[in-house]
């Protein structure tokens, strides 16, 4: 099974890292950003990656999810460019693919989703490559939402069409007659749970959480049918409307990026690293 990773991390060097998380963790996180660049300093590069280590081993006692993936995520790229990095400048599609394959075979690889993304459409970018991949354009139909306004059910598909888009693929709308010749199908249903924050001393806020589900993703042009997907996207805000449109607009984020795994895997799974 594919890892499901977190894009809290930038694809460029460590030390441009800068990823999105709370303060707390943001702070550990730069602390070790300064202990790396003071050991390769004072012992040379060969310092970076140990350092990271040790930091890895903070960031595992230290209970904060956050700290720990984004830890993880700059310690996998230090690892995979410690191994292929020569390759991103003397041949760019092939260290993509090399990435992506990592990615498909590999459940620890942990490297990040925005890494995984960039390399995707550094990909599919290049003619004579995009021209080799089978699975072009997606077809994500919503079968059920009783949760949801016709007007929300509406914006959520364009949520779901908009970051497939971003991804690199072509999603024509999930009704319509193009989207029938798609190379992937995906059927989902979206469910959404209310509720209220806060109390007599506080404003109150309004939490909406939206959770998507397909049981599975069907590659149509190869006759298969992979595993399935569940998200869920959570906000809250001191407008219910806002709230449920951040909270759609998040789960249909989180829907794309393990789309966009799925569709790796079935590419790379045994492409020769």
């Amino acid at each position: 099974m594919i890892l499901s990773l977190l894009s809290l991390i930038t694809a460029a060097p460590a030390s441009d890292f800068k990823p999105t998380a709370s303060a707390l963790s943001a702070a550990n996180y730069t602390l070790c950003e300064e202990d790396a660049e003071a050991a390769v300093k004072k012992s040379g590069e060969g310092a970076r990656i140990p350092s990271w280590e040790a930091c890895l081993a903070r960031a595992e006692a230290s209970g904060d999810a956050d700290f720990l993936s984004m830890v993880q995520g700059t310690l996998a790229i230090l690892r995979f460019e410690q191994r292929y990095g020569q390759l991103r400048e003397g041949d760019p599609i092939r260290y993509a693919r090399t990435l992506l394959a990592t990615v498909a075979q590999d459940p620890d690889a942990q490297l990040p989703m925005a890494t995984i993304r960039e390399q995707w459409l550094v990909l599919i970018g290049d003619h004579e490559a995009r021209n080799n991949i089978p699975l072009r354009q997606v077809s994500v139909r919503i079968l059920s939402a009783p949760d949801l306004s016709d007007e929300e059910r509406a914006a959520m598909d364009a949520y779901l069409r908009r970051y497939a888009v971003s991804s690199g693929f072509k999603a024509p709308e999930g009704y319509s007659a193009e989207a029938a010749d798609s190379d992937v199908f995906v059927q989902c249903t979206v469910a959404a749970r209310s509720g209220t924050l806060g109390d007599s001393q506080r404003a109150t806020l309004y939490e909406e959480v939206f959770t998507i589900s397909a049981p599975s993703v069907r590659y149509k042009k190869r006759g298969t049918r992979g595993e399935g997907i569940e998200v869920s996207g959570r906000a809250d805000y001191v407008e219910r409307p806002a709230a449920r449109d951040q909270a759609m607009d998040a789960a249909a984020s989180a829907f794309a990026d393990e789309l966009l795994l799925r569709v790796i895997g079935e590419l790379f799974a045994t492409w020769e690293i």
